[in-house]
C-alpha cells in the first residue's frame, strides 16, 4: 500500500513539474515551469535556457536550439513586446533581423509588398513602388509615353483613336501608331515643331492644323500689323504703295484731300510748287529780256 502510494505522489510531481524527474534539477532545452527547476537556473520560454534570454530578439525555444538562447528572425516571440508597426508605412514595419537581440533592427516588408499604385501624369507613367527592405518605398522613375497617351501607370503602344494618343499627337488608323504633329504659339504668330523648335509665321498667322499659313483669304490670316491682299491672296505690310490698312481707302484724290494724305499729298505738293516757282522764274527772264 504504501508503495503504492509513493507511485501515485511521484507521478502526481512528475506531471506538475517535469524537472522532479532528473536528479540535481532540469538540463537546458527541457520544459520547465520556473527558474528553480533548471539547473543553470534560467526557465525561458517555456524551457531551461542556457542564460536569461529576456531580449526583445532572442528565445530559447527556437528549432534545432532548444535550451540555447538564440537571436530570431521576425516578430518577437512569448510575451516579449511586439516591434514597431510603422505607423501605417508598410515599409517602416519594423522585424527581428537575426543578429540583434536587444530590439527589432530589421524589416518586415520587402519587394513583395507593393508600397505605391503605378499611376499617370502629365502623359508619363509612373510603376508602381515595392519596399525595398530597408525601411524605404523608393520613388520610382516617371516615364514619358509620348506620342502615346498614358493608361493604369502603363504607357499604351498602339492607337485606335486619337484618344490613345497625348494632346498634339494624331492616329494612323492604317498603321496603328500615334504621330507628333505641330502647335501654334499662344499668340498664334508662331509654328512650334514636334522637336520644340520655333518658326515664326510672321506675315502669316498659324493655321488650325499648327503649320503657318501661306496664302490669306482674310485679315485674320495675317499677323498684325500685315492685311491680307485678296487679288494675290497675300498678306501684305499696310504701309506698302497700293495697299490700304483695314478702314483705309486707296482712292489718291481722296487721300489728298483728307489728313491721311500723308507721303502722297507731300509729294503732289512739292510737285506743283515746283512747277509754280519754274514759271514765276521763266517770266522774270522774259521782262529782262525786253527792259535790255
Amino acid at each position: 500500500m504504501n508503495k503504492l502510494v509513493s507511485t501515485l505522489v511521484a507521478t502526481l510531481a512528475l506531471t506538475l513539474s517535469p524537472a522532479l524527474a532528473y536528479a540535481g534539477g532540469t538540463p537546458n532545452g527541457v520544459a520547465c515551469m520556473g527558474d528553480v527547476d533548471c539547473t543553470s537556473g534560467h526557465c525561458a520560454d517555456g524551457v531551461c535556457c542556457d542564460t536569461a534570454c529576456a531580449g526583445q530578439c532572442e528565445a530559447c525555444s527556437v528549432a534545432g536550439s532548444l535550451g540555447l538562447c538564440t537571436p530570431v528572425v521576425g516578430a518577437p516571440h512569448g510575451t516579449r513586446a511586439a516591434c514597431s508597426d510603422g505607423a501605417g508605412n508598410a515599409c517602416a514595419a519594423a522585424a527581428c533581423d537575426g543578429v540583434s537581440r536587444t530590439s527589432c533592427a530589421g524589416f518586415k516588408n520587402g519587394a513583395t509588398v507593393v508600397c505605391a499604385a503605378a499611376s499617370c501624369t502629365d502623359g508619363k507613367a509612373t510603376g508602381e513602388a515595392r519596399c525595398d527592405g530597408a525601411g524605404h518605398c523608393p520613388a520610382p522613375t516617371a516615364i514619358s509615353c509620348a506620342p502615346y497617351a498614358c493608361a493604369g501607370g502603363l504607357c499604351k503602344a498602339t492607337c485606335a483613336s486619337n484618344a490613345d494618343c497625348q494632346a498634339g499627337s494624331v492616329c494612323d488608323g492604317a498603321s496603328g501608331k500615334c504621330f507628333a504633329v505641330s502647335t501654334c504659339s499662344a499668340d498664334g504668330t508662331s509654328s512650334i515643331a514636334p522637336n520644340g523648335q520655333t518658326q515664326s509665321c510672321a506675315p502669316y498667322r498659324c493655321g488650325t492644323d499648327g503649320t503657318c499659313h501661306s496664302v490669306c483669304l482674310t485679315d485674320a490670316d495675317c499677323s498684325s500689323p500685315n492685311v491680307c491682299d485678296k487679288p494675290t491672296e497675300r498678306c501684305k505690310d499696310p504701309n506698302d504703295q497700293g495697299l490700304a490698312a483695314p478702314g483705309q481707302s486707296t482712292s489718291s484724290g481722296c487721300a489728298l484731300a483728307g489728313a491721311g494724305g500723308g507721303v502722297e499729298a507731300s509729294a503732289f505738293a512739292l510737285a506743283f510748287g515746283a512747277l509754280v516757282g519754274l514759271g514765276v522764274a521763266r517770266r522774270r527772264r522774259a521782262r529782262v529780256g525786253r527792259n535790255g
